[in-house]
């Protein structure tokens, strides 16, 4: 709904925010299948891949706390 309400905030039409909310949650199911299939083959890449989003959630969130 987030997404949703920026979308049409910046002045989308309903219609055009809604189908592109609907690819961006298709496109997150997408990339969390994408992630899964590789932790499943390689360990190596579990590890690394969950540093990497650790570290880009921490960057998010001290960039919104710290003006």
């Amino acid at each position: 709904m987030g997404c949703l309400g920026i979308l049409i905030n910046a002045g989308w039409t309903s219609k055009q925010a809604i189908m592109w909310n609907i690819i961006l949650n298709l496109l997150a199911y997408i990339g969390v299948a994408a992630g899964v299939a590789l932790g499943s083959i390689n360990e190596d890449f579990e590890l690394y891949g969950t540093c990497v989003i650790a570290g880009a959630f921490i960057y998010i969130g001290m960039t919104s706390m710290l003006p």
